[in-house]
């Protein structure tokens, strides 16, 4: 089943990465929701286990923030960090960029879309982690271990603050 050229449940092109990779995941299907704290309530997973994606660029080129949903990216700390002068993209430009995925749903896996990944530490130490499907219905659930095979050639850091 399509929705404006989106494969409903899970982006197609995160299902075939994960599959390449062979990373075990579940679909989790929630009531459709607007933001990742209200996904976080709907689907009934702790806000810090849901991973969220802030794509960014620079003159250089695009970066995915990947950070839990109780967190806000600081901007001006990440770019600094990594000598970059950061900027977030625009919806308009999401949607070029990310063909498969509704805005605001966009799965936190860079290397899916030849994207550079920073990663914020505190992602690490949780158990199992839910990452955006592609679209504002769904979920997938992964174990840290897989996670961490995911963002293994990434950096790691702290650049975020609580909501």
């Amino acid at each position: 089943l399509t929705k404006g050229g989106i494969v409903m449940g899970m982006a197609i092109t995160l299902q075939e990465y994960l599959d390449e990779l062979g990373i075990s995941y579940d679909l989790v299907t929630h009531a459709p929701t607007d933001t990742s704290l209200e996904t976080a309530q709907a689907a009934h997973v702790p806000g810090d286990n849901l991973v969220k994606s802030v794509l960014l660029k620079d003159d250089m080129d695009y970066v995915m923030a990947v950070v839990p949903s109780t967190y806000h990216v600081q901007l001006s700390d990440l770019s600094s960090k990594f000598h970059r002068n950061l900027e977030l993209v625009s919806e308009a430009e999401l949607a070029s960029i990310l063909t498969d995925c509704e805005v605001g749903a966009i799965p936190p896996i860079g290397d899916a879309y030849a994207s550079d990944m920073i990663v914020d530490n505190k992602l690490l130490n949780r158990d199992d982690l839910y990452i955006e499907a592609g679209d504002h219905e769904n979920l997938v659930h992964i174990k840290n271990v897989d996670f961490k095979q995911l963002i293994r050639n990434s950096p790691c850091s702290d650049f975020t603050r609580h909501i």
